[in-house]
């Protein structure tokens, strides 16, 4: 005779639990992954419209600097959805940052309540016989 058994039917809860939290890592990679996908293209952003505005006149260097930089996360993808550039330029130096909102919604069972903001700055030294007064 067998003894009477007390785990009859644990299989399908062990199942559930196991699909949840496989569920929740991918989540959690696919938001980690987007979080430092956009970071590097933000920078990377950043650093183009520096370049692109420290090489233009003075009048144009802000309009050029924000378009290259749209221009950089727009061929990106849609990860960063409505950037804010910042164009600073002085006799000497152009600083340009870049924040970019990322949406994180989708991802939420993976730990990521909402989204995140990331920021990136780049300095470049103006151009004088290119971006010279103007």
């Amino acid at each position: 005779m067998t003894p009477p058994t007390r785990d009859r039917g644990s299989a399908g809860v062990e199942a559930a639990l196991a699909v949840t939290a496989l569920l929740a890592v991918a989540m959690f990679t696919v938001g980690a992954l987007r979080v430092t996908n956009t970071s590097g293209d933000v920078g990377s952003a950043a650093r183009a419209g520096a370049r692109a505005a420290a090489g233009a006149r003075e009048a144009d260097a802000r309009a050029v600097g924000e378009a290259v930089v749209r221009q950089a996360l727009a061929d990106r993808g849609p990860a960063c959805g409505a950037p804010s550039v910042d164009v600073v330029r002085t006799d000497e130096i152009v600083t340009v940052t870049v924040t970019c909102p990322v949406d994180l919604d989708d991802v939420r069972l993976g730990g990521f309540a909402g989204g995140r903001t990331v920021t990136a700055s780049a300095t470049e030294r103006v151009d004088p016989l290119r971006g010279g007064a103007g």
